[in-house]
């Protein structure tokens, strides 16, 4: 029967570093791991209160919005069977301007000049709308603006395929060079599309005297929709400013 032979110092000391440095090498692996699982929870965690934080936004300024039109009355209401409000100007606690469509005459600066005295068209007295296109903004405060713009993708001989675009604009007496605050786009895939519409819409803090408008290319003017229901713009107050 053969002995068990002794196991040389250098030997076993050679083993013991091995051991020790497999062991570190499978801690580190382990802090790494739970490194990256904590992380991407974290990540999680941001991503779902950002959501929260976007929902309960949109409830509030869902909430604002009803109370506004609570608030709002309209002197003259239309008649039977009547196409027209006989007045276009409404009472309201906070400034307010609903246009639609497009008026009969355009101007050349490619602003659109919409429709602010008929159909559903309304506004509140300190909401000005002059003959440039231009919704003058009353007081600070942050106001929500939004705008839809219907083309009309087949028009006769006429097809469009090229991408479409509508923005919102800002400018003021101080800062006349032209701000977007808003843009969208749209581009008519295949020849079964009839209108396409694009959709803007956001909160933004804006000073008295401020102008916004809505704008296309110069060439899209004719292809616009004509029904209200398809194409308007307007903006309301959601919250003045506490200091001027």
């Amino acid at each position: 029967m053969q002995k068990p032979t002794s196991m040389d110092p250098e030997d076993l000391a050679c083993r013991n570093s091995k051991c020790t440095q497999t062991g570190k090498h499978s801690c580190s692996s382990v802090l790494l791991t739970t490194f990256i699982i904590l992380q991407w929870l974290a990540i999680a965690a941001m991503c779902y209160i950002v959501f929260f934080y976007i929902k309960v936004l949109k409830e509030d300024i869902h909430i604002e919005v009803l109370a506004m039109m609570k608030n709002i009355t309209i002197s003259n209401l239309p008649t039977t069977g009547s196409d027209t409000f006989k007045g276009s100007v409404i009472k309201s606690e906070k400034p307010i301007a609903h246009f639609t469509v497009l008026a009969e005459h355009q101007n050349t600066s490619g602003h659109l000049l919409f429709e602010h005295r008929k159909g559903h068209a309304f506004r509140t007295s300190d909401m000005k709308y002059n003959e440039a296109g231009y919704l003058v903004i009353p007081a600070n405060g942050v106001y929500f603006i939004y705008a839809q713009v219907t083309f009309k993708c087949s028009q006769g001989n006429s097809k469009l395929s090229q991408q479409l675009s509508a923005t919102i604009s800002k400018k003021n007496d101080q800062y006349p060079e032209p701000e977007v605050l808003l843009k969208s786009y749209a581009k008519p895939q295949g020849e079964d599309f009839q209108k396409l519409s694009t959709y803007q819409a956001g909160a933004f803090k804006l000073n008295a005297d401020d102008y916004i408008y809505a704008k296309v290319s110069d060439n899209l003017h004719t292809h616009i929709s004509d029904f209200e229901y398809d194409t308007y713009f307007g903006a309301f107050l959601l919250e003045p400013s506490t200091s001027e």
